[in-house]
């Protein structure tokens, strides 16, 4: 089977759940098996050598060509390093960047219940202790390995994050890492009051030390990022004067960047911004459509 087709049988795999269709319902004969897709992308994963020994997952979507060309760093959120990140990373690739969609801690730490995809196998990753300046050093070496594969312009790299993988993207920011931008989507911001334990830190306590353009990407009707928390943050940020730009999408809730009728936008939303922000003035850069 093609990339492209594990891909897309991720997204089937990833969508039935995601939408609560039970676990067994199987896709048309024309359609390719999910579950042998998720066995075939798991054997494709490459390991990211982690601080204390982890051994992280990456998942690496290339454009065509030889390069150098800009990269993308995906961080994912507490349900986990999920198939859902493998069409996004494809997507990006499709548009032009190395996305490398990469295993920042294991497990699936969402509340029971709560339906998410399938998760890719990282069994030696980090153990998951919240968003803050400590572990962040698991998504910084992400970035490094990332810089590192061919193709990739290494002064080139941006990090999108979802939820608590967007809060480790600003603080990747934070702690002077080599990104040039960063996509935030619906991160924690602000001083969120949530049951749990883990050691969380809030963006919103480090503007003055954020140096590069950010993209805040909201749902208005976010079932676990309330949107007042968002715009909390972005009053706090235009004052301090960060190179802010900030997308609500009416209606939508946490998963709008994996499903739902926005989600499309989003994405196109996201590949603007880093184009913008990764294409240096004076490099003359073939313009890759946006893929459908």
């Amino acid at each position: 089977m093609s990339i492209r087709g594990i891909a897309i049988a991720l997204a089937v795999l990833a969508g039935a759940l995601v939408c609560d269709i039970p676990a067994g319902a199987q896709p048309s004969d024309s359609s390719p098996d999910p579950r042998a897709a998720l066995e075939r992308i798991a054997e494709s994963l490459v390991d990211v050598p982690m601080p204390k020994g982890a051994v992280g997952r990456a998942y690496i979507a290339r454009p065509q060509g030889d390069g150098p060309f800009p990269a993308v760093v995906l961080l994912h959120g507490t349900a986990g390093f999920v198939t859902s990140y493998v069409p996004m990373a494809d997507a990006f690739a499709a548009a032009g960047f190395v996305a490398v969609a990469g295993c920042w801690f294991k497990g699936n730490h969402m509340p029971p219940g709560f339906p998410t995809p399938p998760i890719l196998p990282c069994p030696k990753g980090a153990a998951f202790d919240g968003a803050n300046l400590k572990t962040v050093e698991n998504a910084r070496a992400i970035i490094d390995f990332a810089r590192g594969l061919p193709g990739v312009a290494p002064d080139r790299v941006a990090v999108w994050g979802h939820s608590r993988g967007g809060t480790a993207a600003l603080f990747l920011a934070v702690t002077d890492a080599p990104v040039r931008a960063v996509v935030a989507a619906a991160p924690i911001y602000a001083y969120p009051k949530r049951e749990g334990t883990y050691r969380d830190d809030f963006p919103i306590l480090y503007l003055s030390k954020i140096k590069v353009p950010v993209l805040m990407l909201q749902g208005t009707s976010d079932q676990i990022i309330p949107v007042s928390e968002a715009r909390e943050f972005e009053a706090a940020a235009r004052a301090a004067s960060l190179a802010l730009e900030a997308q609500y999408y009416e209606g939508e809730g946490h998963s709008l960047f994996f499903q739902g009728p926005q989600r499309d936008a989003a994405r196109d939303r996201a590949i603007a911004f880093l184009r913008k922000t990764l294409v240096s003035s004076g490099t003359e850069e073939k313009e890759v459509p946006i893929p459908r």
